[in-house]
């Protein structure tokens, strides 16, 4: 097939799960499973995100471990607070609601649901071509679900690993525009950006991140300079157990059980897209913060490199 000046239509989904797909299957939770044990499923796995499915029903909705935070929120508010002359402690909480943490996962999901979590998700068939989930992610979809003809779904599409596909055919033609471009000219430079303080708890962070539908923000410092880098895989291994450290102040629980993420990996508003591209994907990190005098004044992630790329398309 002839390249065209679109990248994305120019690959199908197949071809690209074909060069970057490596695990064995898709892990997934069932409805009925308890809140705890879902909790436990995704810290073993070491993943971020699942679906959650039902025996009748099918498909439910994206259970991913932040939803942890926001289950505490609602049925254990008071926990979240931080009052060093009261702190009530995890188990004083366990007795006063013994049945924390054990509703079936499934109930989190719908209008009815304990926290009302969304239950859509997104599918698209490994015959589409990569520009529907490319477009998915861009609109804020987390991850995307390949759908078998049987209705199976075989694959998850997520914004790193399309981005990291990118970045070995730069040198498409449609490309050909943005390569030497600068952050700056890109439009990666915005005018704020999420991020929460260092004296913020870690329970904050992740709500903020909820909140505002982001899966990672930059911690500053009172002068605003970034000192941390704070994503949803830091709590990927947050258990039921492990609740009592959302009140920990986030950098502190950074340093304690995720130090790598005390160190801002920046870029600035004069890299070029394709260098920025390379370190993202060199680094192995979710995102890089576009720095000027060490305050962050942009974002260099995955989606925002998909979201980004799909605009310049669009108005080339």
């Amino acid at each position: 097939m002839a390249e065209t000046k679109n990248f994305f239509r120019d690959v199908k989904v197949e071809r690209f799960l074909l060069a970057t797909w490596t695990a064995d299957k898709v892990q997934t939770i069932g409805a009925d499973v308890p809140i705890h044990k879902a909790a436990e499923i995704l810290a073993e796995s070491g993943i971020q995100a699942a679906p959650v499915v039902d025996k009748e029903h099918g498909f439910v909705g994206m259970l991913h471990a932040r939803d942890m935070v926001v289950y505490v929120k609602k049925r254990a508010p008071e926990f979240l607070l931080k009052d060093e002359n009261k702190e009530v402690t995890w188990d004083e909480y366990l007795k006063e609601t013994p049945h924390l943490g054990y509703e079936p996962v499934g109930q989190l999901f719908g209008e009815e649901g304990v926290v009302k979590l969304k239950r859509h998700y997104v599918c698209c068939s490994p015959h589409d071509e990569l520009l529907k989930p490319a477009a998915f992610l861009a609109g804020g979809v987390r991850k995307v679900l390949v759908q078998s003809g049987e209705g199976d779904i075989t694959h998850i599409v997520t914004a790193t690993a399309l981005v990291k596909y990118m970045q070995k055919h730069l040198d498409h033609a449609c490309f050909e525009g943005v390569r030497g471009k600068t952050l700056q000219d890109a439009g990666f430079v915005q005018s704020s950006v999420v991020s929460c303080t260092d004296a913020a708890t870690l329970a904050s962070a992740v709500l903020t991140c909820h909140e505002r539908n982001v899966a990672g923000l930059c911690i500053v410092n009172s002068d605003g300079v970034a000192v941390a880098n704070f994503s949803d895989k830091d709590v990927t291994c947050l258990t039921t157990s492990g609740f009592p450290l959302l009140r920990l102040p986030v950098v502190q629980y950074l340093k304690e059980h995720h130090e790598e993420s005390c160190k801002v990996v920046g870029v600035t508003p004069s890299t070029t897209f394709e260098d920025a591209l390379a370190k993202l994907v060199e680094t192995k990190h979710h995102r890089l913060w576009i720095l000027d005098d060490g305050k962050p004044v942009g974002c260099f992630s995955p989606s925002d490199v998909i979201r980004h790329s799909l605009k310049l398309l669009k108005e080339a």
